[in-house]
């Protein structure tokens, strides 16, 4: 979009990105647009943005060189439970999780897909949810960025203005994640139950932490789809509480201080011989 002032431009040479709709009229979806200057800027890394897809995409790998293998097979090597071919795909992240990741997605709206629980049929519930930027800095997260549907426990008529739930949406990023209630989300459960996280400008993040329902461990979630502007980056499923006590981490990166740092929160369910594939 280009904005021009009594014939001066106020957008950059680029204009500004405006967001797609999210799909939900649930909530105020508007977006505010920053007319100062630089404001528009993102401090993304360049490099092309590959779709998610499985692991051994035979199609799509390419060999890396040897020079290319120094840092990261040590890096695979020191995260892998399994045997690993010195053949990559471009712009994946290279440590083996449920679903092959891509590289710093980037966009403005992330979208969390909660199709299942962990054995309740009736509520649906998160203790924390965490982005990190390319670098590895935590995001910090607005309240009013944050959207549900359904939002929370208080959408349900029981539940009136002198008698509401303290599990309220805004817990999720309040960064107290040890599973106390007073600081978790809960919602009814629908099978399309979604989050959504609206920024108003383009933002590539290098992980995503989520930490599970605690007060009952059958009303966490199960299945996940996390999605950037609608492409799909990941799909996996998230350990039951307590064992998700110290949250669960999907990558975007391949940077080894951000992948050290956040080994012991990587799920790879190997054990169950599963693996997510993406078909296009």
């Amino acid at each position: 979009l280009a904005v021009t002032l009594d014939g001066r431009r106020l957008s950059p040479p680029e204009g500004f990105l405006i967001r797609k709709a999210p799909g939900n009229d649930s909530f105020d979806f508007g977006q505010f647009v920053d007319f100062s200057p630089g404001s528009n800027s993102v401090n993304t890394p360049v490099i092309k943005q590959a779709q998610a897809r499985r692991f051994d995409d035979k199609e799509n790998e390419s060999v890396l060189s040897e020079a290319d293998w120094d840092d990261e097979s040590l890096l695979v090597e020191s995260m892998s439970v399994v045997s690993v071919a010195r053949v990559a795909p471009n712009n994946v992240c290279l440590v083996p999780q449920q679903y092959q990741t891509p590289l710093f997605p980037t966009g403005c709206i992330f979208k969390f897909a909660l199709s299942s629980t962990h054995g309740d049929g009736h509520y649906i519930g998160l203790c924390g949810l965490e982005l990190a930027d390319a670098d590895g800095n935590v995001i910090d997260i607005d309240a009013e960025c944050v959207h549900a549907e359904p939002r929370d426990l208080n959408v349900l008529p029981e539940n009136t203005n002198s008698r509401k739930d303290a599990r309220t949406l805004d817990k999720l990023i309040d960064g107290k994640n040890q599973g106390e209630e007073k600081h978790s989300w809960l919602a009814p459960f629908t099978e399309t139950n979604a989050i959504f996280v609206c920024f108003d400008a383009a933002v590539a993040i290098s992980r995503l932490t989520l930490w599970n329902y605690a007060k009952t461990p059958a009303r966490g979630v199960r299945e996940l789809d996390v999605f950037v502007d609608d492409v799909l980056v990941y799909r996996g499923v998230l350990k039951r509480a307590p064992e998700a006590s110290q949250g669960q981490t999907v990558l975007f990166t391949n940077a080894q201080p951000v992948v050290e740092s956040e080994r012991h929160r990587i799920y790879n369910d190997v054990e169950e011989s599963c693996l997510f594939i993406d078909e296009g």
